[in-house]
């Protein structure tokens, strides 16, 4: 927060016409210099709010923020578990969906870190995008495609929203069945007929950001480090986000991780026979409806992870506020696999609850 809050005079004025046309207002350091418009302008008015540097109120819009992404997200996984098929529980699905991801430990890695609102608003203007695209009316009105500027804006990771929502139109509008090859062509045309300027407008923002906006001083990538060991060494930090989503008892401000070496290190093999299974486990959620949202939220947490666990090495190997968007992926998985177990056997839920109702009553008489 030192170079982009404390010690960054630009926020002191809220100025759009610079905040969007000079990336040097992001940062008081030159090498740290991303072109992050939206943020130095939210920064700005936590600043202009609090009249000055009062850590209540950045904290405060913040926050407000992350309740506006929740109220989003509980429409997003409603509406979605409404494509996978109606049922009388979806809403409860979706609250309870919701209230897991709001509650989770490691959203603090995010949420308690000011200058992670790049992250935190990057991902409500994801969210924004997907829910005014299920919206008719907001999508008619091309409004998924200005949240996604705005997203870009916030940060580059957003332009993770255009194949989310490329997924989202083939598998739960076009109802593609991708175990029937044969017809799978008329779902792929027919979604790339509703994407192709969702797929023009957010790669040539993303690409005029990078290209054009990007300030030479700027340096991001770690030279020092192996492209191809870095990747290799996100298999055990990818298994790292895993384990903490499960029981986050491993989360740290500043983690320690270092670039492994070995390909034939166990923590390698391990993240990476881990990986293996979880995309066998999204391929095969295809070969039912009521299992796609597995799949599409597996194929969510890899995806957004990609900007930083891939090829391109950064400083940092690793940190645990850069999964609060890939969460969300996970989330989806874990709530449509529940929703599954729980429709199949509905009869014998049922069947019990009643049983111990009618228990309950008999010892209530007596």
């Amino acid at each position: 927060d030192t170079h982009t809050i404390s010690n960054n005079n630009a926020i002191t004025e809220f100025n759009l016409s610079a905040f969007f046309t000079d990336p040097a207002t992001f940062s008081s350091l030159p090498a740290n210099r991303a072109y992050r418009p939206m943020v130095t302008t939210l920064n700005s008015l936590s600043y202009q709010m609090g009249n000055g540097l009062n850590p209540v109120v950045f904290h405060l819009h913040m926050f407000f923020w992350y309740v506006v992404q929740l109220v989003m997200m509980f429409f997003f996984l409603r509406n979605l578990l409404n494509r996978i098929g109606t049922h009388k529980w979806n809403d409860y699905f979706a609250l309870f969906s919701t209230a897991f991801y709001g509650l989770h430990a490691a959203n603090a890695e995010t949420i308690n870190y000011l200058i992670s609102i790049s992250d935190s608003f990057s991902t409500v203007c994801v969210i924004a995008t997907l829910l005014a695209y299920q919206v008719k009316w907001s999508r008619e009105r091309y409004l998924y495609l200005f949240t996604l500027i705005i997203g870009i804006f916030t940060k580059q990771t957003a332009v993770v929203a255009v194949p989310l929502l490329v997924l989202y139109i083939f598998l739960f509008e076009e109802n593609a069945e991708l175990y029937d090859f044969k017809r799978l062509q008329k779902p792929l045309v027919a979604t790339m007929r509703k994407s192709w300027l969702l797929i023009v407008v957010g790669l040539g923002l993303f690409l005029f950001n990078q290209l054009a906006m990007t300030p030479e001083s700027t340096v991001s990538l770690n030279a020092q480090a192996s492209k191809f060991r870095y990747f290799t060494t996100q298999f055990f930090v990818m298994a790292h986000y895993i384990g903490n989503f499960i029981l986050p008892l491993n989360l740290s401000a500043d983690p320690d991780f270092e670039i492994i070496h070995s390909l034939f290190d166990t923590r390698i093999m391990l993240g990476g026979a881990l990986i293996l299974v979880m995309l066998l486990i999204a391929f095969a959620s295809f070969r039912n409806r009521q299992t796609y949202g597995i799949g599409f939220g597996i194929i969510w947490f890899y995806l957004a992870l990609m900007p930083t666990s891939s090829f391109i090495p950064l400083y940092q190997i690793a940190n645990d506020h850069r999964t609060f968007f890939p969460y969300i992926g996970l989330v989806i998985a874990l709530m449509t696999a529940i929703r599954y177990f729980i429709i199949k056997h509905e009869k014998n839920q049922t069947f019990f609850i009643t049983l111990r109702s009618l228990r309950s009553s008999c010892l209530l008489w007596k």
